[in-house]
C-alpha cells in the first residue's frame, strides 16, 4: 500500500473513531440527562407509597385506675410487649408475681400519646393500680403504647416504616458501610478500584466470586431499574448512580438506600428498609438496635431469604459474624465489642403484623376512615391510625366463636354462622368484632350488616319501657299475670304461647325476665303501649323503621348485632346510649392529627330504671334461661339475656358488667332453621369469652342508687323474711315502698307487733304529706 493510500486510510481510522467516540459520548450524555431528569423528579416528590398503620388502644396506668379487663400480662402480650427474664430494650415486660409488673414502654408513634420510652414498676390488685414507680420513685400515671397489628395498604404493597438518616444509629451505618461498599463515602458512584478488585478476583476464582456494586448503584438498580443481569441494565445503573451522586449528597443517598434495601419477606409481602426489619425482627424502632442486631441486619442485605434468621438460623449467625470481623478489620468497633456481639445468640422477637389479625375489625375500621379520606390516599400516604381495639380481646373472641361453632355444628340443622361484638359500655369503644367464623370464606360483617330478629333480647328493653312509663309504681317485685290473652295483631287475632307451652298464673317482673316468660311481656307492652316501646328503641339507636306490632315484645324486628349492642349500652351504664366507635384518631406521617373520634353520648331513660333492668338481668344468669353459665364456670357477677326467634333460626346473648358488653349472635345465613336455642348456642360461647377475658379479675362493682333499697324478702309472700321462712332472697324496691311487715305466713306473734309499730313512722309520713300537701 503506498504511502498517500495508508495516510487516507489512517484519516479515515481517525475520523471513524471520533465519530463513535463522539456517538457515544453522545449517547452517554443523553442517558445521563435522562437520568437526571428521573432522579429529580423522582425525589421532589413522595419517595415511597407507605401504607397506613393500625394501632390497638393505648394502655393508661393511673394508681387507683382500672387496668384492661383480665390478667395484665396477656394484655401486654396482645399489645406486642415480650415477657422477658430481664427488662432490657423497649417492648419488654418482667412478672415479678404477686401482681407486680417491671414494663419498659414502646416509644409512641409519630404524635402518639405516649410517654417516652421508659421503664415503669407497678402492682395490680383486683384489676386496680395499686404504686406506679419510674425509676424507684413513684409517678401518678404512664402510658403504654402499643405495637401495630395491621396494615393497610395496596395489594402489592411492601411493608415500610420510613426513617430519617438521622434516625439511623451509626453502629447500623457502619455495619452496611462495612460490609457492602467500604469506600462508600469515597467514590462518586461507581468505584473503579472496587471493580478493579472484583474483576482480579473473579478471574482468580474463574467465576463470580465478588461483586463490585457501590450501594448508590444498589440504590440505583432497585428504585429505578429493573433486577435483569444485562449489559445495558448494568450501563444505565452506573448512570442513575452518577446521577445520584452529582444531585444528592452521601447523606440522603445512604438514607434513601437503608429505607428502600429488601429485607425479607412477611407471608406474601416484602420487608422493606431498615426501619421495618428492625420492627419485624425485633420489634423495635431501627435506634435502638444493638451492635449485633445491627450486624445481623446488614448481613441479610446480600441474600435476604437465604439468611433470613427465623428460617435459617445457623447461616444467619455465620453472615453476621462476617459483618462483625469486616467492622473489626475497617476499625468501626473494637476486639472486645467484636467478641462480646460475636459470643450473643441471634434472640428474635418478631414485630406483629396485622395481615390476619381482627380482619372484620380492621374492614370496619376502613369504612370508617374512608368516610373522611380517599382509600388510594390512606393506603399510601403512611397514616397512624388509632384504634380502640384490644388484641387479647379480639384474639379471645375469634376463639370463642371458632370452638363454640364446632361444637354446635353437628346439633344444627343448617349450616352454622357467628357474630360477636365487645364493647366498653360507659364508652362506646369497639374493643373486638368477629364477623364471622371465616374471614377467607366469607368478609361479609355479620356484627355490622346482618339483620335478624333479636327474640327475648329485646324483653328487657319492653320492661325498660314500662319503667320509664309507670315509674314507681313498677318493680321486680311486682305481679304480673300469666294467663291466655288474645290481642290483634294485622286484622287477626293473636295468641301468645310461652315457650313451655304451660301458663305460670302470678309471676313477678323478675320472674318474667329471668325465665324469659312470653305472654305476660306481651300483655306489659299492651298495658304501656307498643309505640312507647317503638319510641325508646328508635331512643337506643334503632334507625330503622319499626311497625309497633304486638310481637314487637317478643322482638319481631330486624336489627343488627352491633345495634343490639349499641342498645343495651344505657342498660349497662347510666340509661345513656354510646354510639360505638373503633377509630381514636389519625395522624399524618409527620403526627399531626387528622381526626378525632369519640362517642356520641346521649341520654335515654333514668339511670335508676337502668339499674334495676340490669339487676333483675342477673338473675337470668344465676336461676333462669342463662343460668348454665355457672355451670360452665363463669362466676362473677353479670347481667345477661337469652333469645331466640321462634322459628330457632337465631340464637342470642347478650350479656354485661360495667367494663364489658358482649353480644353474640348465631345462626344461618341461609333462611332455615338451626333448631338451636340461645341459651345452647349463644350463650355457652358468652362464657367461654368471659372466663378467657376475666381469667381471677374480677369486674368492679355496681354500686345501689339513693332511690332504691335491697330488703330480704320472703319468696312466697313477698314480705319482710324471717327466721322461719324456709325460703327468702335479697329483693330491690323503691325506697319508701319497700315492705313493712314481716311474712305473715311465717312471723310469730312478737314480729306480728314489730310489723305494726314499723308501720307507725311510714303512716305519720303520709299523714303529713297529705296536710301540707
Amino acid at each position: 500500500m503506498s504511502p498517500a493510500k495508508k495516510k487516507r486510510l489512517t484519516r479515515h481510522l481517525l475520523g471513524v473513531t471520533l465519530l463513535g467516540l463522539g456517538v457515544v459520548a453522545g449517547l452517554a450524555g443523553v442517558t445521563l440527562l435522562a437520568a437526571l431528569r428521573q432522579v429529580d423528579v423522582s425525589m421532589s416528590g413522595r419517595v415511597w407509597d407507605v401504607p397506613s398503620r393500625l394501632y390497638p388502644s393505648t394502655v393508661s396506668l393511673r394508681v387507683g385506675g382500672r387496668v384492661p379487663p383480665g390478667p395484665l400480662d396477656k394484655t401486654l402480650e396482645g399489645m406486642g410487649y415480650h415477657r422477658v427474664g430481664s427488662v432490657a430494650s423497649p417492648g419488654d415486660f418482667k412478672a415479678l408475681g404477686e401482681g407486680r409488673f417491671q414494663v419498659r414502654a414502646f416509644p409512641s408513634w409519630p404524635g402518639g400519646r405516649a410517654s417516652p420510652t421508659q421503664t415503669v414498676q407497678l402492682t395490680v390488685q383486683a384489676g386496680e393500680v395499686k404504686d406506679l414507680k419510674h425509676a424507684g420513685k413513684p409517678v401518678k400515671e404512664a402510658l403504654l403504647p402499643p405495637a401495630s397489628f395491621a396494615e393497610m395498604r395496596q395489594a402489592d404493597q411492601a411493608l415500610r416504616q420510613p426513617v430519617p438518616f438521622k434516625s439511623f444509629p451509626k453502629v447500623l451505618i457502619n455495619a452496611v458501610v462495612a460490609v457492602e461498599d467500604k469506600r462508600f463515602f469515597q467514590h462518586f458512584g461507581v468505584d473503579v478500584r472496587g471493580i478493579a478488585r472484583a474483576v482480579v478476583a473473579n478471574l482468580r476464582h474463574g467465576g463470580a466470586a465478588q461483586g463490585a456494586s457501590t450501594i448508590t448503584q444498589q440504590l440505583a438498580r432497585s428504585y429505578f431499574l429493573s433486577p435483569e443481569k444485562t449489559l445495558s441494565r448494568k450501563l444505565k445503573e452506573a448512570f442513575y448512580a452518577l446521577a445520584l451522586e452529582m444531585q444528592l449528597p452521601k447523606e440522603r443517598i445512604l438514607e434513601l438506600y437503608l429505607n428502600e434495601i429488601y429485607l425479607g419477606q412477611r407471608g406474601a409481602v416484602s420487608i422493606s428498609g431498615m426501619g421495618e426489619a428492625a420492627h419485624a425482627y425485633f420489634s423495635k424502632r431501627v435506634q435502638d438496635l444493638s451492635l449485633d442486631e445491627a450486624a445481623l441486619l446488614a448481613g441479610i442485605i446480600q441474600a435476604p431469604n437465604g439468611y433470613a434468621p427465623d428460617r435459617h438460623p445457623d447461616k444467619a449467625l455465620a453472615r453476621r459474624n462476617v459483618v462483625l470481623g469486616r467492622m473489626l478489620e475497617q476499625g468501626f468497633i473494637t476486639q472486645a465489642e467484636h467478641d462480646k456481639a460475636a459470643g450473643r445468640a441471634i434472640t428474635l422477637k418478631p414485630g406483629s403484623s396485622g395481615q390476619r389479625t381482627a380482619p372484620y375489625y380492621v374492614d370496619h375500621v376502613s369504612e370508617q376512615v374512608s368516610a373522611v379520606f380517599p382509600e388510594a390516599e390512606f393506603s399510601v400516604d403512611g397514616y397512624s391510625i388509632e384504634t380502640t381495639l384490644d388484641v387479647r380481646i379480639q384474639r379471645a373472641a375469634e376463639k370463642a366463636l371458632e370452638d363454640g361453632l364446632k361444637k354446635l355444628d353437628g346439633q344444627s340443622r343448617a349450616p352454622l354462622e357467628g357474630a360477636v361484638v365487645v364493647l366498653q359500655p360507659a364508652t362506646g369503644r369497639v374493643l373486638a368484632m368477629v364477623g364471622g367464623r371465616s374471614y377467607a370464606t366469607s368478609q361479609f360483617n355479620r356484627v355490622t350488616r346482618a339483620e335478624r330478629q333479636p327474640g327475648s333480647v329485646l324483653k328487657p328493653l319492653v320492661v325498660m319501657a314500662a319503667l320509664e312509663h309507670k315509674g314507681k309504681e313498677l318493680g321486680p317485685s311486682t305481679v304480673l299475670l300469666d294467663e291466655p290473652i288474645t290481642v290483634e295483631s294485622h286484622g287477626k287475632a293473636w295468641k301468645p304461647v310461652n315457650n313451655d307451652h304451660t301458663f305460670h298464673g302470678q309471676v313477678t317482673l323478675r320472674e318474667v325476665l329471668e325465665q324469659s316468660i312470653n305472654v305476660p311481656t306481651v300483655k306489659l307492652a299492651q298495658d304501656v303501649g307498643v309505640q312507647r316501646v317503638v319510641d325508646l328503641l328508635h331512643k337506643l339507636g334503632v334507625e330503622r323503621e319499626i311497625k309497633p306490632l304486638p310481637s314487637l315484645a317478643l322482638g319481631a324486628l330486624d336489627v343488627t348485632p352491633l345495634e343490639v349492642a349499641t342498645a343495651f349500652t344505657a342498660v349497662a351504664t347510666d340509661g345513656a346510649i354510646r354510639i360505638p366507635y373503633a377509630v381514636d384518631r389519625v395522624l399524618s406521617r409527620e403526627g399531626k392529627v387528622l381526626l378525632e373520634g369519640s362517642s356520641e353520648i346521649r341520654p335515654v331513660v333514668n339511670p335508676t330504671h337502668a339499674f334495676l333492668v340490669r339487676d333483675m338481668m342477673r338473675g337470668v344468669l344465676d336461676r333462669g334461661t342463662g343460668r348454665n353459665a355457672r355451670t360452665l364456670g363463669y362466676t362473677f357477677e353479670a347481667s345477661g339475656k337469652t333469645g331466640t326467634t321462634s322459628d330457632n333460626h337465631d340464637a342470642w346473648f347478650v350479656g354485661f358488667d360495667r367494663e364489658l358488653l358482649v353480644v353474640v349472635w348465631v345462626g344461618s345465613d341461609e333462611p332455615q332453621s338451626t333448631g338451636l336455642t340461645g341459651s345452647r348456642a349463644a350463650m355457652p360461647i358468652w362464657a367461654t369469652l368471659m372466663k378467657s377475658i376475666r381469667a381471677d379479675v374480677p369486674p368492679p362493682a355496681d354500686p345501689l342508687p339513693d332511690e332504691l333499697v335491697r330488703v330480704d324478702v320472703c319468696t312466697e309472700s313477698l314480705h319482710r323474711a324471717t327466721t322461719r321462712c324456709p325460703e327468702h332472697a335479697q329483693e330491690l324496691f323503691w325506697r319508701g315502698r319497700d315492705p313493712v311487715d314481716f311474712c305473715p305466713t311465717h312471723a310469730d306473734a312478737a314480729q306480728h307487733v314489730e310489723s305494726q309499730l314499723r308501720r307507725l313512722p311510714r303512716a305519720l309520713g303520709s299523714f303529713l304529706k297529705g296536710i301540707f300537701d
